[in-house]
């Protein structure tokens, strides 16, 4: 029993010693492990492993962070990278780091596109709404400008959203901008009288005159059949002078007056201001087909010789259908071309009318009122007609002179049309104002050629004591022979 006492008591001890020794030993570990960690070195990248740079743009990468338990230590870097900012692509960012004599390698990997929205400019705090048409009354002048894309024109979306206009673009890198304009609706338009042929006119003394007559239309253009007008006033044809009728409608409490002028056969009939005797000489100046790309140009030479002109206008560029309006802010007459300038509209009656209202329709929109000037395309001897309607000049030149409008052809050609270059241009135009008393010169806005003659025919012509006259419907009344 004693031996076994003992050896009880030794394995005990056994125990004990282990025990302590175990304790020693994880201890060590501890304060070694505890050691490794105090001289540990981190090399991290700062920012995302994955980034995008901007097209056109310097890239400055975020860089490194290296430290030691949570303080930075001394390290030799070495930077190697291919990124061409100038061109999309994928690139790799590399960092070669040296910390304590070890090396570690860090790699970011760059995507060079495009993060810029294009920037959307437009002059027009707010819009209005024409009430007859419902379109808006001119379109909003945008400028767009991206860092990539040099031109975004072609890419610009509008929306007529009923009380704001939209206006989105959207990059070749898919990034979008969206501008909204308000759009304020113009009030309705009051009813009108609107005379059957022309507001003033002149008869010779004896001569018989018949009335023509006038109608009641609502604003927007709409007869109103069977309204009472009422004519004050008399012609006496036989007694020389001046003599105004007046047409009014009580119901809408609204009027219109007609002058007519009983003149002498050997006096001339004066019907431009600028023709009086002893003014000078008078040019007419006349522009076709625009507006387009070089009208603001041809605009601010003729505001530079205080020079008035009649614009023919088309809406064969829709962007610059603004033009329109400024044309006339700057005091210069504007008239009828041709909505498309397409020889379909010579296909009846019917479609020149149509095409004629919907031209007339926008110089309202931009101008505020219609005209009833025009110029047929290619002019009233076109036989370019013949293959569409054979006839129908004849016919138009006298529908649309009793619907009360008057054409005008021209008695000088530029023959910019034809493709004479500028001096071309300029001889044509100077040559033909010497041998015509009331030269009516075609020129048109879409063409360089006559852009680049414009300044020295202006500097010539005022020089030489012209004046600048606008048509009218009065004249002077310039008509080609017609040719179908």
């Amino acid at each position: 029993m004693l031996v076994h006492k003992m050896r009880a008591s030794e394995l005990y001890k056994v125990f004990v010693i282990t025990g302590i020794l175990i304790v020693i030993i994880v201890n060590c570990l501890t304060i070694f492990g505890i050691n490794n960690n105090l001289n540990k070195v981190t090399v991290e990248l700062k920012g995302d492993t994955n980034l995008i740079a901007n097209i056109n743009e310097d890239y400055n990468d975020p860089g490194i962070i290296v430290n030691r338990h949570g303080k930075e230590v001394k390290y030799e870097v070495k930077e190697n990278t291919n990124v061409d900012t100038s061109q999309f692509g994928n690139y790799i960012y590399e960092y070669d780091v040296v910390v304590d004599g070890k090396n570690y390698k860090l790699t970011r990997n760059i995507e060079v596109g495009d993060k810029s929205k294009p920037i959307i400019e437009v002059e027009e705090k707010e819009l209005t709404r024409n009430f007859c048409s419902k379109a808006i009354s001119k379109e909003p002048t945008i400028k767009v400008t991206d860092n990539y894309d040099s031109d975004l024109l072609d890419k610009i979306e509008k929306k007529d959203l009923g009380s704001e206009y939209l206006i989105s673009v959207v990059d070749s890198y898919g990034n979008k901008s969206e501008v909204s304009i308000p759009i304020k609706d113009e009030e309705e338009p009051k009813n009108k009288i609107v005379l059957n042929g022309y507001s003033t006119q002149t008869i010779y003394q004896g001569n018989s005159f018949v009335d023509a007559g006038a109608k009641v239309y609502t604003g927007c253009g709409i007869e109103l059949p069977n309204e009472e007008i009422k004519v004050e006033g008399t012609v006496d044809t036989n007694t020389l002078g001046s003599y105004v009728l007046t047409y009014k409608n009580e119901k809408y409490n609204i009027s219109e007056t007609r002058t007519i002028n009983v003149t002498k056969k050997t006096e001339p009939v004066i019907n431009v201001e600028t023709d009086k005797p002893g003014n000078g000489k008078v040019v007419y100046l006349t522009f076709d087909d625009g507006p387009g790309g070089y009208t603001k140009q041809f605009l601010d030479i003729l505001d530079k010789y205080n020079a008035k002109a009649t614009f023919f206008v088309t809406n064969q560029f829709p962007n610059y259908q603004w033009l329109i309006g400024e044309e006339a802010r700057r005091g210069h007459t504007v008239a009828v071309h041709s909505l498309t300038h397409n020889w379909n509209i010579y296909n009846s009656v019917e479609a020149y009318k149509n095409d004629f209202n919907a031209m007339n329709d926008i110089i309202e929109q931009q101008t505020g009122k219609r005209t009833n000037i025009f110029r047929f395309p290619g002019g009233s001897s076109n036989t370019v007609s013949r293959g569409h309607q054979k006839g129908i000049m004849t016919t138009l030149t006298q529908v649309m002179q009793q619907d009360g409008y008057q054409y005008f052809d021209w008695n000088v050609d530029s023959n910019d049309a034809a493709g004479a270059n500028s001096t071309q241009v300029y001889n044509n135009v100077i040559r033909g104002i010497k041998n015509s008393s009331k030269p009516v010169i075609l020129m048109h806005d879409i063409k360089k050629s006559t852009l680049n003659a414009l300044d020295d025919m202006l500097r010539y012509m005022t020089n030489n004591g012209y004046k600048f006259g606008t048509l009218d419907i009065n004249g002077p009344i310039v008509h080609h022979g017609i040719n179908n």
